[in-house]
């Protein structure tokens, strides 16, 4: 069963501060990582509820790919803008 994205939000997109990341309509830690260009995790972080902001402010501007994933199952991959 394919995961409904919809339910799963990044922004604001481009970023300055910080990320809001939504996950309404699922249960239990959902897990967020943040890569740069060249494919190295730069942050993982598990949410515990449906609305969590994340600090952007240590990150060097650029474009960085997003993995919004539970319990081994992946439910949203993105790309996200850093402008400070």
């Amino acid at each position: 069963t394919l995961a409904n994205t919809d339910n799963i939000n990044v922004y604001p997109n481009p970023a300055s501060e910080k990320i809001c990341i939504e996950t309404n309509c699922y249960n239990g830690p959902v897990t967020f990582e943040l890569f740069s260009t060249s494919g190295n995790l730069v942050l993982r972080q598990i949410l515990h509820s449906s609305k969590q902001d994340i600090d952007m402010q240590s990150f060097e501007n650029g474009i960085y790919f997003y993995k919004v994933s539970t319990s081994g199952q992946n439910l949203k991959n993105g790309k996200i803008s850093i402008q400070h």
